[in-house]
């Protein structure tokens, strides 16, 4: 009995696991017969669907760049040499015959001797000599005089100077130069013969005693760029000394110093600067001397484009312990491109009136005169142009001169002249032209009227 039930048991368990086979294999041939069916038949839509989205807020977005990299990069690359050994075989070359032009001679140095009537004579001389491609020493002497005496009595000069100088050009892009100056000139005082003849006198003076000689010695060293930098400065020192004497016991000693930086900011404007120091001391007796110093700092701002020109700047300082602000300004505008130009301005300078300076205007002075510096305000306007082979330019300014210096004679019997100095305002007007009429042929004419207007003198003597 157990095992009927056992083998009942085991029959229904057997029928059960192949009905459940049955079925998923019956699942399986209903689900391929089912997508078969969807591949060969078209499917019907029964109702539209229609998404419903609701409105959502609009976000607005502003972008904003990034800002600019300005800054300076530079890139360095490290390279490893390489050298490479190459074989080849020595070229065998045939010269051709060729005719090149000959080298112009090129002369280190020259002498010119002249002589004319009435007796004059004249010797120029000049050499040079450059080391290496960076330097060069150059020597300079001159002599020209004329004797006119056996017509007028003592009109005869001379002058005589030499000029020592050496450059050198380095790879850094600086200059270094310096020279060596020295004159002697020799003044007679003559024309006495009219005023004889004129006023029935018979007077006669020996050689020496209306001779006026004079000697000066100068030095000058300069510093300064003569290539670009990488800054973008510019830069100039020049330091220059001065002695200068005559046969009176007139002496006179000045030292200056002057420095000027500029900067360029771009090719149409640049910033300067300058500084100067200078000092004079003049002596006649050796207990006594008069000083003439100044010392100025001078800004200035410069701009230029295709038509238009502006210079910007002030003269700040001292004038023998005083102090003193001159402007200066100047503006130019082409009214037809290149052809025709308008320029107005206004500056200052303080100009030095010492011993030097007199005495290359006037020989003729007096002893221990009196020196003062001169200071000028001007202002100033004109049209320049240039139309075919014909360049003009016509002007006009108007100028305020504290100390202007004129020369009186005195009641000597040989006269000299002495200084004085009067406030004047300094009208003047001209213009100047030149025609190129052809080539190495060129014709200039000038014209230049002054009108004087004195605080205390009559007339602007022997100006």
């Amino acid at each position: 009995m157990p095992e009927k039930k056992l083998y009942a048991k085991l029959k229904q368990t057997l029928i059960n696991k192949f009905m459940r086979k049955f079925l998923v294999f019956s699942i399986i041939i209903l689900s391929y017969q089912m997508i078969e069916a969807q591949n060969k038949e078209q499917m019907e839509v029964i109702k539209d669907y229609k998404a419903d989205i609701p409105e959502t807020p609009r976000f607005e977005i502003n972008a904003n760049l990034l800002p600019t990299d300005t800054s300076t990069r530079k890139q360095k690359y490290s390279l490893i040499l390489r050298p490479y050994e190459v074989s080849y075989l020595t070229p065998n070359l045939k010269p051709l015959r060729m005719i090149s032009e000959e080298n112009p001679l090129n002369y280190p140095g020259f002498l010119l001797v002249g002589l004319g009537l009435p007796l004059n004579r004249n010797v120029v001389g000049h050499y040079a000599y450059s080391p290496n491609a960076q330097s060069i020493i150059s020597i300079d002497l001159e002599h020209y005089g004329m004797d006119n005496q056996k017509i007028n009595e003592n009109q005869k000069f001379s002058n005589s100077s030499g000029k020592l100088k050496g450059e050198v050009f380095t790879s850094a892009g600086y200059t270094i130069s310096g020279d060596f100056n020295y004159g002697q000139q020799n003044r007679y005082f003559y024309g006495y013969n009219l005023y004889n003849i004129e006023n029935n006198n018979e007077s006669s003076f020996l050689s020496a005693d209306v001779r006026r000689q004079f000697q000066d010695f100068s030095g000058k060293i300069s510093f300064f760029n003569h290539l670009p930098t990488v800054g973008k400065f510019d830069y100039r020192a020049d330091l220059e000394n001065y002695s200068f004497s005559d046969n009176l016991k007139n002496k006179e000693n000045g030292f200056r110093a002057k420095f000027r930086i500029a900067y360029w900011i771009s090719e149409s404007q640049s910033l300067t600067a300058e500084i100067l120091t200078d000092l004079t001391k003049y002596k006649f007796e050796p207990d006594t001397a008069q000083r003439l110093n100044q010392f100025f700092l001078s800004p200035n701002y410069s701009f230029h484009s295709t038509n238009f020109k502006i210079n910007v700047g002030a003269k700040l300082g001292l004038n023998n312990g005083k102090g003193v602000i001159l402007p200066n300004i100047e503006g130019s505008y082409n009214l037809i491109s290149d052809k025709l130009a308008i320029y107005l301005g206004a500056k200052g300078d303080v100009e030095k009136q010492n011993f030097r300076l007199l005495a290359g205007e006037n020989p003729f002075l007096e002893n221990n005169i009196q020196i003062k510096n001169a200071v000028n305000k001007e202002i100033y306007g004109g049209l320049k142009g240039q139309t075919g082979a014909l360049s003009f330019r016509i002007d006009g300014s108007f100028r305020t001169i504290d100390h202007l210096a004129m020369y009186l004679t005195n009641s000597d019997s040989i006269p000299k002249f002495n200084v004085i100095y009067d406030n004047t305002n300094l009208l003047s007007f001209g213009g100047e032209f030149n025609l190129l009429i052809k080539d190495n042929i060129n014709l200039r004419a000038a014209l230049k009227h002054r009108i004087y207007t004195l605080s205390n003198e009559l007339k602007a003597w022997h100006l």
